[in-house]
């Protein structure tokens, strides 16, 4: 089975095939270790808990907001406030990840998944639900996957 990714790296259009593949070491457990190890940090996100070679020094960062996130130190600061934005208007917060799908070529994977938050707002009772969709890169260097890319966007409304 062959799978086709189309992806834009700093304006050049590239690109991605992958294989179905077997065995431990091609079955995509390592990149989706790594996501989780992200998301995992995104909903606490304490500078003590995250390995920031998590993240590749040059990674690129296009979130739902429309911010602009470029490099380690960038990435790892706005996860951080971003997240405490959310500590500060939201109680009983919920963030959750699925239809993660995995894709591999080498060292090279690519996930897409569609994250969910949901929560209420403190100000009252007023609910609070988003959904984004979202791709990540990951590259493995020196036996540790790490992120090299990550894009979100708002799903769009389907409107009544």
């Amino acid at each position: 089975m062959r799978g086709v990714t189309i992806a834009i790296f700093g304006g050049v259009l590239t690109v991605l095939t992958s294989l179905a593949t077997t065995g431990p070491e091609d079955d995509g457990a390592g990149p989706r270790a790594a996501l989780d190890e992200y998301l995992s940090f995104a909903r606490h996100p304490d500078p003590q808990t995250i390995d920031p070679e998590l993240f590749a020094p040059e990674i690129e960062a296009f979130w739902s907001d429309n911010s602009e996130h470029h490099g380690r130190e960038a990435v790892v600061k706005a996860t951080e406030a971003s997240m405490r934005e959310v500590a500060d208007h939201l109680k009983s917060f919920t963030f959750s990840a699925t239809d993660v799908t995995v894709r591999r070529k080498g060292d090279l994977a690519w996930l897409t998944c569609r994250i969910h938050s949901k929560g209420i707002l403190k100000d009252g009772d007023t609910p609070y639900q988003r959904t984004i969709r979202s791709t990540f890169i990951f590259e493995k260097r020196a036996g540790r996957w790490q992120m090299v890319h990550e894009h979100s966007s708002h799903l769009p409304d389907k409107g009544p």
